[in-house]
Parts: structure tokens; sequence; C-alpha cells
């Protein structure tokens, strides 16, 4: 039988629209990173470029996209967690 999933466990939740929310602190996340959607790597300059774009365009209906701060990308990693592609191989 499948553990029982709290929803404290949840910490992220696909809204459908190509965007990742994260409930607990009132953040939303694109679900495929600039390089996944472009193909290249991007300079700061190029990224902020990007989301301006992205606001002109209101991707998934929003005008404030923004880079995340430090502590919020940080907040990403969890290295009780391993990290996985698309075929369940691990990616150092």
């Amino acid at each position: 039988m499948a553990e029982d999933i709290t929803v404290e466990q949840i910490r992220f939740k696909e809204s459908g629209n190509g965007i990742i929310v994260e409930p607990s602190k009132g953040l939303m996340w694109m679900k495929n990173d600039t390089y996944q959607l472009t193909k290249k790597w991007m300079s700061w300059i190029q990224t902020r470029d990007y989301i301006q774009e992205l606001n002109r365009k209101k991707f998934a209906g929003y005008g404030n996209w923004r880079m995340p701060t430090t502590s919020e990308a940080r907040s990403l990693y969890d290295k009780n967690h391993s990290n996985k592609d698309h075929w369940g191989q691990h990616v150092p």
C-alpha cells in the first residue's frame, strides 16, 4: 500500500499553464527553465531581457515575472533528494 501524503509534504503544485506554484512561499516558478525553452545558456542581461518579454506577453497570464532572489533560488535545492532526468537517470 502506498504511503499517505499529507498536505505539508506537497511543496509544489502544477497549475497546468506552464507554471508551478509553491503555496507555502507565495511563489510561482516557470515549469521549464530558460535553458529548457531556448536550448542556450543566458547571461544576466539576456535573462533580464527574456523576463521583460515574458512580462510583455503576459506569460501564463501574469506580467510581473522576475528573477528569483538568491535565497529563493537556493530554496529549490534539497541535498536530501536526488536529481533525476526524464528517464530516471541520476544527474550530478
